[in-house]
């Protein structure tokens, strides 16, 4: 029975660290959705200032305003890209929990399979 005991003790460690991987991957999870939930908003925001920018052009206006509508939609476009970047790194993390917690999944199954056999032997 001491076996038993240090299985269950086992089995208990392994149950507990799944737990942490599969809250660690739901907040990988939601980073993810939120980041491109941030990244849509952008895209949309930047839409708009370049739809102001083209039906501004057509009444006429000067280089000046030209250009810091210019410059700005550059800032946006700059913006844009650095939050792509950090969606394909949250996206990457996302993974790594994922495999993390397929493993910590894989060892409590394994232990559980292995008090199973341990029980049925005695």
């Amino acid at each position: 029975m001491a076996g038993d005991h240090a299985l269950e003790l086992v089995l208990r460690q392994r149950r507990d660290a799944e737990q942490q991987a599969l809250e660690e991957l739901a907040a990988a999870r939601r980073a993810v959705q939120s980041c491109r939930l941030q990244l849509g908003q952008l895209r949309q925001f930047r839409q708009g200032y370049e739809n102001e920018l083209v039906g501004r052009t057509r009444g006429g206006m000067g280089m000046n305003v030209f250009a810091s509508y210019q410059n700005f939609l550059a800032k946006l476009d700059a913006i844009v890209a650095r939050q792509e970047q950090t969606l394909e790194r949250l996206k990457a993390d996302e993974q790594t929990q994922l495999l993390v917690y397929t493993r910590r999944q894989s060892e409590r199954k394994v232990i559980e399979q292995l008090l199973e056999n341990h029980r049925h032997a005695i």
